[in-house]
């Protein structure tokens, strides 16, 4: 597991037995798990030195606590709440449905819609007419419609709508409060997360606040590969002066893994860059696994189940008579059906 950035130690100054520690994410609740697990590095003996505070009581992802507050809410009667993938299954079906005429990738763009929804509800602001005065905005207008008006018919609640109504439950006291909450991992909070952890603690501790104090700078460059060249020599030359750990946000990091891998290595592993048989271990690690889709057996056996479809991309099937998985036994067949498209 990689090293744990959080000292446990400063959790346990304000927590008890009874406290719930909230993080971000769940890669964050695991690793302070394993950290409340263990001694302290500078543990004395046992019987007679110190150790940590006792570890608190559960340690959750965020996402997690609100799932179970929201069963604690509707025991077994309430509506069907999406998970993240039955939600974006359902954002892809309305972008289908609705705009059948625009050249975009649903499965891309319900993604888009799904997080800007989220958002929307998280700062707890509603469709305007102002939605409407643009042309983009007022498409997501209309699926943001059609969207709600089928999970309604559905009987369905989304994440959104989920964390309002466990907010309303805490409200109204059909939940009962937790005595102390203690959050990691968090910059801010939109509006509507504020309110429902307010709601569900009278103790809302924050002990590892950012540090706000640092300077910024900005650096303008051509293009998106430049970029990813200056942030690779940047965090050759920290490393340089003697910083330990420096962290490289990169938007659409899953889709440019390949690139930024290549780019990293040459500055700061050129030798290795340079020598395809070199085994050496990187300096940097990337945290965007590749997608499963992308495994070559995987890609082969999707684009066989798209062969249902009632139309299939040329190119796709190209590769997909190109594929090693598909007709390799078969290459004369296979070259003759792509002479024929």
């Amino acid at each position: 597991m990689s090293p744990l950035f959080i000292d446990p130690d400063r959790i346990s100054a304000c927590a008890n037995t009874d406290s719930v520690v909230i993080t971000a994410n769940r890669r964050l609740a695991e690793q302070l798990k394993q950290a409340f697990s263990e001694p302290p590095a500078d543990a004395a003996d046992p019987a007679g030195g110190t150790a940590r505070t006792p570890a608190p009581a559960s340690i959750i992802a965020l996402d997690d606590w609100l799932l179970a507050r929201w069963k604690d809410l509707v025991a077994t009667d309430g509506p069907v709440a999406l998970n993240t993938n039955q939600d974006l299954v359902l954002w892809e079906r309305i972008i289908q449905q609705h705009s059948a005429h625009l050249l975009l990738k649903p499965p891309a763009t319900a993604r888009l819609a799904q997080a800007a929804y989220r958002t929307l509800c998280n700062w707890e602001h509603v469709i305007s007419p102002a939605f409407y005065t643009h042309p983009d905005t007022s498409q997501f207008a209309r699926w943001v419609t059609a969207y709600e008006a089928e999970s309604a018919r559905q009987g369905w609640i989304d994440q959104a709508t989920r964390t309002r109504k466990v907010c309303e439950g805490f409200a109204d006291e059909r939940l009962t409060p937790t005595d102390n909450i203690i959050l990691v991992g968090f910059q801010s909070l939109p509006p509507l997360l504020e309110k429902l952890l307010n709601l569900a603690t009278p103790s809302l501790n924050t002990p590892l606040q950012p540090d706000r104090s640092a300077q910024t700078r900005s650096l303008a460059c051509a293009n998106s590969s430049e970029e990813i060249i200056a942030a690779a020599q940047w965090s050759h030359a920290m490393l340089a002066s003697g910083k330990r750990r420096i962290g490289v946000i990169i938007p659409e990091l899953a889709q440019r893994r390949a690139e930024v891998e290549r780019v990293f290595q040459s500055v700061h592993q050129p030798r290795e860059a340079n020598n395809f048989l070199a085994q050496a271990p990187t300096l940097f690690n990337i945290s965007a696994s590749p997608g499963l889709a992308k495994a070559p057996l995987v890609h082969a056996a999707i684009g066989l189940l798209r062969l249902n479809a009632r139309e299939i991309d040329t190119r796709e099937l190209l590769g997909l008579l190109r594929s090693p998985f598909v007709l390799s036994p078969h290459f004369g067949a296979a070259s003759h059906l792509e002479r024929g498209l």
